[in-house]
């Protein structure tokens, strides 16, 4: 009787340490799941901060009658950059993602450049992209005065791309390639 009894309560134990285990794991699984996500949401504070940073500190086209002139106004003449948004998958292949312009005050270094930096961010949170083991961006024009000139190169490179894939970078929504391509 009294084997049968130290058998039983041996296997008890041994439940109570398998379920502790168990719970502790569980807390550590779940706190890198915290740690990430507060982790993450602490850069996103952070460049957005910074964007509020140049937007504050940004020179902005001013007359006697305080009228300013849009960001995305043809009549914006400020320096622009042309990008391109780009996934790489496990194979290493590359694929076009976006193509896009953005005027801000650092034209040459990535860093300078708040909006192609928010667009990784959020097509990182996009369930369509998780094949790709790494998204990025290059800038392919800088220094592009005024957002028409900087809107026609945009227009040309998702032409291009048009033209040798047949299909648009994979996150573009605008602009569309032009007719003529299509006719092709």
């Amino acid at each position: 009787m009294k084997m049968k009894s130290l058998e039983y309560s041996r296997s008890k134990s041994w439940l109570r340490y398998a379920i502790i285990i168990a719970v502790i794991a569980t807390l550590v699984y779940f706190g890198k799941i915290v740690y990430e996500v507060v982790h993450t949401t602490t850069e996103v504070v952070e460049t957005v901060q910074k964007a509020v940073e140049n937007v504050k500190s940004s020179d902005v086209t001013e007359t006697k009658t305080d009228t300013r002139t849009h960001g995305n106004s043809n009549e914006n003449n400020a320096m622009h950059i042309v990008y391109e948004i780009f996934g790489l998958d496990a194979w290493g292949a590359k694929f076009s993602l976006k193509v896009g312009i953005t005027a801000q005050k650092n034209y040459k270094t990535k860093w300078g450049n708040p909006r192609p930096n928010l667009q990784l961010k959020a097509l990182h949170n996009k369930p369509e992209f998780n094949r790709f083991v790494k998204i990025d961006y290059v800038i392919l024009d800088s220094m592009v005065e005024g957002r028409v000139a900087a809107k026609a190169l945009e227009q040309k490179y998702v032409n291009e791309h048009y033209a040798k894939h047949q299909y648009m970078p994979l996150a573009q929504q605008l602009p569309l390639p032009e007719d003529d391509i299509f006719q092709n």
